[in-house]
């Protein structure tokens, strides 16, 4: 044992529990957490867990052509979030944008011709001085070689989301948002990225003003979603996945291979 680790004995970002031996960062019971949500069993656009067709896609509008989440808000990925946005981590950059690559595999949506991410309002940007969401898509558009989108804004003088309570969430709407390149967006699929899903005011606000710019498709992933009680109830356990190589992320349409950076679990940089 390092004399640091004597003095200061490592603790689990997730349960905050001491650390064994060959541990980092996570504790086994937090580690298999990370496991990304199973796209099985769930609707497509809202992604509920349903069965047969979805109720409340066939009764609503929703702005995405698809909608998907990593992780339910919970736990060990809801630790590393909310960590990652209070002290600015560098390091879990790459981490939260492979394990998108994972999931996108998983999903097998179409490769997108842009990314965007919801700007941030500039009295948040000048005080803040660090996008979450923002560095994560500039990383996965590296990654992927898809560009970001930039020319959007957001109104300044709204309180911030994680702020209010549901009812002034949903008070949110598209006219908060101003796309400045609708040309940029005409005849492109474009895929949508947040950190987390609560209401989904942010994401579906956003989305609806980038439907003014005329693209092909919408899609929306976060990173986490805080699931219906019903779908946390239906939701069963998976058996872990063998990660002993890196993931290869294939998309539909120009029929590209990517290479995924992440190796999971003992044999990854990660963890």
């Amino acid at each position: 044992m390092a004399l640091i680790d004597f003095l200061i004995p490592p603790i689990c970002e997730g349960c905050h529990q001491l650390l064994q031996e060959n541990e980092r960062r996570l504790c086994r019971s937090c580690l298999l957490q990370m496991e990304p949500l199973r796209v099985e069993g769930r609707c497509q656009t809202c992604f509920n867990v349903v069965e047969g067709s979805c109720f409340a896609c066939s009764t609503q509008f929703s702005p995405f052509d698809r909608y998907a989440a990593v992780w339910p808000y919970l736990g060990a990925p809801k630790g590393l979030i909310k960590r990652y946005k209070r002290e600015k981590r560098d390091l879990d950059i790459p981490l939260f944008a492979n394990y998108l690559l994972v999931q996108l595999e998983r999903l097998s949506w179409p490769l997108p011709d842009l990314i965007a991410t919801p700007p941030q309002d500039l009295i948040k940007r000048i005080w803040r001085r660090f996008d979450p969401i923002g560095e994560i898509g500039k990383e996965l558009s590296q990654l992927i070689k898809v560009p970001l989108f930039k020319a959007a804004r957001r109104l300044a003088g709204r309180p911030s989301q994680g702020s209010l309570s549901k009812k002034e969430r949903l008070t949110l709407t598209e006219e908060d948002f101003i796309v400045l390149d609708k040309a940029a967006l005409r005849g492109k699929r474009v895929l949508i990225l947040d950190d987390v899903f609560t209401t989904g005011a942010t994401l579906k606000s956003f989305a609806n003003a980038l439907w003014r710019g005329s693209p092909l498709s919408i899609y929306g992933l976060t990173l986490a979603w805080v699931e219906p009680e019903s779908c946390q109830d239906q939701e069963g356990s998976e058996e872990e996945e063998s990660r002993g190589e890196a993931e290869i992320i294939r998309f539909k349409g120009r029929g590209d291979t990517l290479p995924s950076l992440l190796v999971q679990h003992e044999a990854n940089d990660f963890f």
